[in-house]
């Protein structure tokens, strides 16, 4: 789960219940479910290579609580993950030249270094679940209880109309005040001429209020007739495009 709004992950972990299958473990047995996460610190441009630095900086930005640990290798950046009732051990590591298939067939280098500072351990009974809670400094998810969890649903089939407007959402996202749109995942953030020309799918979806607020939001930016080509982070200088200005 992503809590909207958020800079935050959740992972929900259940063990089935025997329900008197004979084939599975008796629910007052339990086992112990091992969670290793292995972190980054980059932008999504960057890849992490150990012998660059981290591997000598990263192990003294950790520091651990009983149930999880935060990882702050710079003050403007803080990652804190936490398993409730779980037990945290510190045991850092290193996992070099880490493939990624998707990354070569782009033409990037696939290949980045993860850091894990350690492992989560926990037992879990029959019909027993955990989350796992993951987020950057001040993005905390909302508590739920520790109980446990109903996994969901399948969702029902929608149709293709909903389907794409569904889908127009996981792209439209807060820059400050207002909204843009994340154009160009991965490889770059907001992204004028592609933004503008989205903007007139949330127009035919009916969501004015969303187009409005982009169009805001670009109109912030505007200099001499000028709109950005691409932005990064508050950077907006780069104005490469002859066309935004006219989307917009």
């Amino acid at each position: 789960e992503m809590p909207e709004g958020r800079n935050a992950l959740r992972v929900n972990f259940q063990r089935e219940p025997a329900a008197g299958h004979d084939d599975r473990l008796a629910d007052d047995r339990p086992v112990r479910l091992i969670l290793r996460p292995d972190i980054e610190d980059r932008s999504f441009h960057d890849l992490t290579k150990a012998y660059s630095g981290p591997e000598n900086r990263w192990p003294g930005a950790v520091s651990a609580f009983d149930d999880g640990f935060r990882f702050a290798p710079d003050r403007s950046r803080i990652l804190t993950v936490r398993l409730p009732g779980g037990f945290f051990r510190p045991e850092p590591e290193w996992q070099y030249m880490v493939h990624r298939p998707l990354g070569a067939q782009r033409g990037m280098d696939p290949d980045s270094d993860l850091f894990s500072p350690g492992y989560f351990s926990i037992p879990l009974a029959g019909g027993q679940g955990v989350r796992l809670d993951a987020w950057t400094d001040g993005d905390a998810p909302s508590s739920v209880p520790e109980t446990g969890f109903v996994p969901a649903a399948p969702p029902a089939p929608l149709p293709v109309p909903d389907l794409l407007g569904r889908s127009l959402s996981r792209f439209v996202v807060r820059r400050d005040r207002h909204r843009t749109v994340i154009a160009g995942y991965p490889w770059f953030l907001d992204w004028g001429r592609d933004t503008l020309i989205v903007v007139r799918g949330l127009i035919a979806d009916g969501r004015l209020t969303e187009a409005r607020d982009i169009l805001i939001q670009f109109a912030r930016f505007e200099d001499r007739g000028t709109l950005p080509n691409m932005i990064r982070g508050r950077d907006a200088t780069n104005r490469d495009t002859s066309d935004a200005p006219l989307w917009f």
